[in-house]
């Protein structure tokens, strides 16, 4: 049975706290006491506590006077952006992107490679040998690792940092947070690839400064990241977010996605409407001579091919039925874009905004990820500081 730690306890709370003031400083900085105490609503002498504690451990530093308003000048601070960092590795299902990113968001050197697909324990052989080359790396630059976060497409058991089951990787039970910690022994954290661009982009990018975001991820699949209240929603199964499974209308019931791609996924994901054009074609003549990408599609219709045309119209429906779903299901303040499907924004955008107008009450902001690619490591770095701070 897990152990289910007391929200109201005096240690949670004071972590909480650390949290707070550490991602206010991070959306906000430089940032003055003052401000920090407008921003959180927690006591003065809470602020002037949590802020010397966090310059003890290094995170933050003074970063000047604010500017002169007529009276006494209060000291700014910011996050440390001069010996900290933290590796951040995206295990994606075809390559691994790994970077050092400093604490302020800036990334100091990133490294790609293929992933190795032979068998479950090359691809794991493959990150332990990138976090050994980043940690080097970081010993050159004389900067310190916090701690290592990684992204990993599949489900996960955040909390003991297990990987449940992930399938571009054919992982299954895989203790990872523990391995990672033994090899390595520092701060670890392990987290679904798509919830880390949501934390990525609400550290770091568009949605800094935002409670409550939905990002969406259309890639070779469809996935989302929930953020809440500023927490990461992770589900009773930490499923949430598997917006690749959403059912979009009637004629997709009685079928059976479960241990598939989803219905969502079918239609709008990178691989489906590449699969849905080839059908297509191949239907009009057996001579279709190749295997279209998706991206070939949306260039197909960039040029009026009343074919693709019509496929990429079916493709902003379906995301207009499960954006609308999800925006009255949660309220968000912002639904962010992402994936490489989304390097076609041009056709998808504005077409899903007109088609919002008048269908539901509520209208959030509609926007693109700022962080792109970068997003999931950026997403690790937000963690492990979070985690560090909250252990201060």
């Amino acid at each position: 049975m897990k152990k289910h730690n007391n929200p109201f306890s005096t240690e949670m709370l004071g972590q909480r706290n650390m949290i707070a003031i550490m991602e206010t400083i991070q959306s906000h900085g430089p940032i003055t006491q003052p401000e920090i105490l407008r921003k959180t609503g927690l006591s003065f002498s809470t602020v002037l506590r949590v802020t010397e504690k966090l310059i003890q451990s290094g995170l933050v530093v003074e970063a000047g006077l604010e500017a002169s308003t007529g009276g006494r000048r209060s000291t700014l601070f910011k996050l440390n952006d001069e010996d900290k960092v933290v590796i951040g590795v995206d295990m994606g299902g075809t390559k691994i992107f790994g970077g050092l990113v400093g604490l302020p968001g800036n990334i100091l050197l990133k490294i790609k490679v293929n992933v190795d697909k032979s068998s479950p324990q090359a691809s794991l052989n493959q990150l332990y040998e990138m976090i050994d080359q980043l940690i080097l790396k970081a010993k050159e630059l004389n900067v310190n690792p916090l701690g290592i976060g990684v992204g990993v497409p599949g489900v996960t058991d955040t909390e003991e940092g297990r990987i449940l089951v992930s399938p571009s990787l054919k992982w299954v039970d895989l203790p990872l947070k523990t391995s990672l910690n033994d090899r390595f022994q520092t701060t670890v954290i392990i987290e679904n690839d798509v919830n880390m661009m949501a934390l990525g982009e609400y550290g770091y990018g568009i949605g800094r400064k935002m409670r409550n975001l939905i990002l969406i991820a259309f890639g070779t699949g469809v996935g989302s990241g929930i953020i809440i209240n500023g927490s990461l929603y992770r589900g009773s199964t930490y499923s949430a977010g598997e917006i690749g499974h959403m059912v979009p209308g009637r004629s997709f019931l009685h079928k059976n996605y479960e241990f598939s791609y989803g219905a969502l996924e079918v239609v709008s994901s990178g691989l489906g409407i590449a699969q849905r054009a080839n059908e297509c074609l191949k239907a009009e003549s057996d001579l279709h001579p190749q295997k279209l990408t998706s991206k070939e599609v949306f260039d197909y219709a960039r040029k009026g091919e009343s074919w693709a045309l019509k496929l990429v119209d079916e493709v902003v429906d379906y995301m207009t039925i499960i954006v609308a779903n999800a925006i009255v299901l949660l309220d968000p303040e912002a639904i962010i874009f992402s994936g490489g499907v989304f390097n076609s924004s041009d056709l998808l955008l504005e077409p899903i905004k007109e088609r919002l107008k008048g269908l539901i009450p509520m209208h959030p902001k509609i926007l693109l990820s700022e962080l792109g690619p970068q997003a999931v490591i950026m997403g690790a770095a937000h963690q492990v500081l979070s985690k560090v701070a909250g252990s201060q």
